[in-house]
């Protein structure tokens, strides 16, 4: 089968990774950019990979029942969302599917009978941190947006962005729009590493509506005070404005250095009668609606209300330990960055919990080797991990099986590592009791898992 061929063809399967239809040509498996299960339609094949096929749909002949209108203009363009046109029930039994194959094919025994999937309560404005970025679009315009999948060096000029604000989202297109048309500010050239202007980095609270923005440079921003003022005046909720220095290669966002232009440094949120400031920088879960179903679950599956010790590994700003104070005798949150663990201390003390919460910054590699007093079976009665994609290492996780502590609970936003390291735990005897997988990342591949292991 050649490149540019058409087909006529059934799309049976979805493949939740790619994001891709799946269909058959003389035994051949096709994946369909934009594909759902249970239609017909008319592809064009663009890439022969030797043992599948790629394909475009050309025509739609019988849409598929989960076919859905995207809610944003620049969906299909931007790179951002990826699940737009199939319908959000749908995209969750895909999830789940994808998730119990996995654990059937990886672990011994089946799942607890208590698994469940939790829905994001909103699929619009869910998101309270996004990372738009400056370059210049098919056009050769400059633009600020995000990249269409797999184009690092080309942006879209986006005019909306309803996952994150339905509301705010034009308005700062708007703003900074019009920014790039009056003034001569350079664009950042990924591929030359030339260009002073790189990403505007959004953070909003969404039960106060607080808004702070940091602008990213490769040099410096010029005179910005008419920025400012149209910022201040035309953007609802504007706290405060920021500009961050980042001389790296790398597309990612580095804080090398950081100047407050105006206002304050940080975002007010109220979740569950507690009081968090988040700084721009900060890690804190993008979807915190979802995100205190998760913590609540959690707390509820805690299966004891003492004095004894809970170790939260990977901690952050430790915001679990702070939503679990009031269930446990203390929490040793352990985080690397001073900076996490500065705003972690602000918020402890804002939620009256300071006192039963102490923060080591370690690496959690280097707290296994230097506080191993702290993995006393003795006085620790679980051990929390929320560890970054890659998940944890091989010391991490034999020192928490060397520790025989009762309970286990690993939140992970990654099934592969996630299944990777719990094969290791339940081998040493930890069996599942609770399990779930929460949406944090509508329209997405993307899930958070949280699980509940307990030593036999």
């Amino acid at each position: 089968m050649k490149k540019g061929n058409l087909l006529e063809i059934q799309i049976e399967d979805f493949l939740l990774k790619e994001g891709v239809g799946i269909g058959e040509w003389k035994g051949k498996e096709i994946r369909v950019t934009g594909g759902i299960p249970g239609e017909k339609a008319v592809i064009k094949i663009t890439e022969n990979k030797g043992i599948w096929l790629q394909g475009e749909i050309i025509k739609l002949v019988e849409p598929s029942p989960y076919r859905r209108i995207p809610f944003c203009k620049h969906f299909g363009k931007c790179g951002g969302c990826a699940f737009q046109h199939i319908d959000y029930s749908y995209q969750l039994e895909c999830k789940k599917r994808e998730f119990l194959n996995l654990w059937r094919k990886e672990i011994k025994f089946p799942p607890p009978n208590n698994f469940f999937v939790q829905p994001s309560p909103s699929i619009t404005s869910f998101r309270n941190k996004m990372e738009f970025v400056f370059g210049k679009d098919e056009k050769g315009e400059k633009s600020l947006g995000l990249h269409p999948k797999g184009k690092f060096w080309e942006v879209v000029n986006l005019e909306e962005c309803p996952i994150f604000s339905e509301k705010r989202a034009p308005l700062l297109f708007e703003i900074f729009r019009e920014y790039l048309q009056k003034e001569t500010q350079t664009v950042y050239n990924p591929r030359e590493h030339r260009g002073n202007l790189r990403h505007v980095v959004v953070r909003e609270s969404k039960t106060l509506e607080e808004l702070i923005i940091g602008i990213v440079v490769q040099e410096e921003l010029l005179d910005s005070r008419a920025l400012l003022s149209n910022l201040k005046s035309k953007l609802p909720g504007i706290k405060g404005v920021i500009l961050v220095k980042n001389t790296s290669w790398s597309d990612a966002v580095k804080y090398e250095k950081i100047n407050l232009l105006w206002g304050k440094d940080f975002v007010e949120e109220k979740l569950n009668g507690l009081t968090f400031h988040i700084p721009l920088p900060a890690f804190f879960q993008t979807n915190p609606s979802c995100a205190s179903l998760l913590y609540n679950k959690l707390k509820e599956w805690l299966p004891f209300k003492g004095k004894g010790r809970v170790l939260d590994l990977y901690a952050g700003m430790g915001t679990i330990g702070i939503w679990i104070a009031d269930r446990v005798g203390e929490v040793v949150s352990v985080e690397e960055s001073l900076e996490s663990i500065k705003w972690g201390k602000k918020n402890a003390k804002l939620n009256k919990c300071g006192e039963k919460i102490k923060f080591l910054p370690l690496r959690v590699e280097d707290f296994i080797k230097k506080g191993k007093s702290y993995l006393s079976p003795k006085y620790l009665e679980a051990i929390i991990l929320d560890p970054p994609r890659a998940g944890i290492t091989r010391k991490v996780r034999e020192s928490i099986i060397h520790s025989r502590v009762k309970h286990l609970f690993y939140i992970s936003c990654n099934p592969y590592s996630f299944i990777e390291n719990i094969k290791y735990f339940i081998d040493a005897g930890y069996k599942p009791l609770k399990l779930g997988i929460f949406d944090f990342f509508p329209h997405t591949p993307h899930f958070e898992i949280l699980s509940h292991f307990q030593l036999k």
